[in-house]
């Protein structure tokens, strides 16, 4: 039998296994691409799982883009605004923040170690209540007090007086701020952090940085003002986030039983939060009132670029806080990892900030470079000092011994103001060099308590075993 062409052709397509066309284009995956995925997917589930590192990123995250967007602020005031401007417009923001931190009166470290146990949803929201109320009335009492006195220290901040609508603006706005801090603390004592990062990472940045060029026209309390109208959005979305993610109900009150809860835990982080504050407030008012408002410029600028690095700590530790408040927190554990986490994301920084510096000021002009360099330097030198003592006092707070938290930051005020005003005549980068010491000092204390009560526990768990 024969058979012709076209018949073999069809043959040989029949014997030939059935393709599928798209399984044909599809190339074979690199395996560098597959192992890359698989890492990311690896990092991804680490992150979901570890909610220290979890929480830890996303306030750092949030701290990143406030302190990019913060840089771009200051950049857009140093363009904006003369270096005596900026001098006193940072001096009242710098003022604005302290009157906020000591109105807290401590419910920001409450909210982060008592708001995770609260027995029931109505018992956490008379704590917010009550801290919400408290500090209200703290921060509006505190600006009147800093209305009144401030500019007999320092006479530029006058302007604050120029009208009623001013004082009543500086009041508002301070207030603002304090409530702001509030929040931030309730977030991350309910493992929320990446609420943070929406709040004040996009909006109170955002809003921060678009205003200057509208308030120009108000000099330095514009830049002032810039600040605390950011804060107050970013105050309203995070109540509404609270209202609706957590279901909780804004009724301002006091509650005799949460103050008698909290009272002592409270009142020894306030004190050692407010000592904590000084410096932050000394500092800038003594380069003010000693070297002029060109200089204070040149070393608030200095600080606020180091301080972007010092949110490292800051905010791992903020994470630490929050997991060693849980119950059952492995404190050993939280303690390593969030050393090692600290030593990998600050030594590079540091590395950066110090062979950099001059690039880092250029974009706010030649007078920063040639005025802020030697500060920048040494406060990115003092970075690891901060860092540990951040780290350390934590430690203390969490085991805690709140009595020597209290006294590692009456070293850590007494050394950093003591050296500012012994060395403040010889220029701003010696200021800096307070700062580096007293924190350096400071921590030396806080871990030294932390390591001798330690070795104490041991020794005394070593006895008991001993006797039974």
């Amino acid at each position: 039998m024969t058979t012709t062409p076209t018949a073999e052709r069809d043959a040989e397509r029949a014997t030939e296994p059935a393709t599928d066309p798209d399984t044909e284009r599809e190339p074979t995956p690199e395996p560098e691409r597959t192992a890359l995925v698989d890492r990311l997917r690896a990092a991804h589930r680490l992150v979901r799982r570890d909610l220290l590192l979890q929480n830890s990123l996303f306030i750092m995250g949030s701290t990143a883009l406030m302190g990019a967007l913060g840089f771009c602020f200051w950049v857009l005031c140093a363009h904006l605004f003369d270096p005596a401007a900026i001098g006193v417009g940072s001096t009242l923001i710098t003022g604005g923040s302290l009157i906020a931190y000591v109105a807290l009166f401590g419910f920001n470290a409450t909210f982060v170690a008592f708001l995770p146990t609260a027995p029931d949803r109505a018992d956490r929201d008379r704590q917010i209540n009550t801290g919400i109320t408290i500090v209200a009335v703290a921060s509006i009492v505190g600006a009147v007090i800093y209305v009144i006195a401030a500019p007999r220290f320092a006479p530029e901040l006058l302007i604050i007086r120029q009208s009623p609508l001013t004082v009543l603006a500086f009041v508002g706005l301070s207030a603002a701020t304090a409530l702001n801090l509030l929040t931030d603390s309730f977030f991350i004592g309910m493992r929320s952090a990446r609420y943070n990062f929406l709040v004040d990472g996009v909006v109170q940045s955002g809003i921060k940085l678009a205003l200057p060029l509208a308030l120009v026209g108000a000099g330095a309390f514009g830049i002032f003002a810039s600040s605390g109208l950011a804060a107050v959005a970013a105050l309203a979305l995070s109540l509404g986030i609270m209202a609706r993610r957590f279901r909780f109900r804004l009724r301002p009150a006091i509650d005799a039983d949460v103050i008698r809860r909290t009272f002592r835990f409270a009142t020894t982080t306030y004190a050692s939060s407010l000592l904590n504050l000084v410096p932050l407030f000394v500092l800038p008012m003594l380069v003010l009132r000693e070297l002029g408002g060109a200089e204070a410029g040149y070393f608030y600028m200095a600080f606020q670029i180091a301080m972007l690095v010092n949110a490292i700590p800051f905010a791992i530790t903020q994470s630490m806080f929050a997991e060693g408040s849980q119950h059952g927190a492995d404190l050993a554990a939280l303690t390593r990892r969030s050393a090692r986490l600290t030593a990998m994301a600050l030594v590079p920084c540091v590395v950066v900030l110090i062979a950099a510096n001059q690039l880092v000021l250029r974009p706010f002009g030649g007078e920063y470079q040639a005025n802020a360099a030697g500060a920048l330097v040494v406060f990115a030198l003092g970075c690891p000092a901060v860092a540990f003592n951040t780290w350390s006092s934590m430690l203390v707070r969490l085991s805690r011994q709140l009595t020597m938290m209290v006294w590692s930051n009456v070293v850590y005020a007494v050394v950093v103001c003591g050296l500012a005003a012994l060395w403040v005549d010889r220029g701003v980068a010696w200021v800096a060099a307070a700062w580096l010491v007293g924190n350096l000092v400071s921590a030396l204390v806080a871990f030294g308590a932390f390591v001798g009560r330690d070795r104490a526990s041991d020794r005394a768990q070593q006895k008991r075993m001993a006797v039974s």
